[in-house]
C-alpha cells in the first residue's frame, strides 16, 4: 500500500509543480543545482543516507556534471528523498515520471 501512496504523492506534486512552473520539464533544474558538481565525497556522504547528499546526487546524475548522465539512476536517488519528504526531490522526481525519464511513463 505504501508503494501506491507514494506514486499518489509523486503525481500530485507533478500536477502542482506543472501549475506552478509550466516550462520545467523533467531534466531542466534552476541555474543553482546545475552547479553542483558530483564528487566521491558526495557520494560516499550519499550512501551513509544523508538527505542533502542522495539529492544533490540524483541531480549530478541527471545533469552530468562531472558524471555520465543516468537518468534511471538520477531517478532512483530522487526516489529514495523524495519518500524521505524532500520537497525539491518529490518536484524533479514527479517531472521525471511526467516525461518518462529514468522511469517508466
Amino acid at each position: 500500500m505504501e508503494i501506491g501512496y507514494m506514486k499518489i504523492r509523486i503525481l500530485t506534486t507533478a500536477l502542482l509543480g506543472c501549475f506552478f512552473a509550466t516550462t520545467l520539464h523533467a531534466v531542466e533544474f534552476p541555474p543553482n543545482l546545475m552547479k553542483l558538481t558530483y564528487s566521491d565525497e558526495m557520494k560516499t556522504r550519499a550512501e551513509e543516507q544523508d538527505i542533502e547528499s542522495m539529492f544533490q546526487l540524483g541531480v549530478c546524475y541527471a545533469t552530468g556534471n562531472n558524471i555520465e548522465k543516468d537518468y534511471a539512476e538520477a531517478a532512483k536517488w530522487l526516489e529514495i528523498v523524495a519518500g524521505k519528504n524532500h520537497a525539491d526531490a518529490q518536484f524533479f522526481l514527479a517531472n521525471f515520471y511526467l516525461e518518462g525519464t529514468g522511469v517508466a511513463k
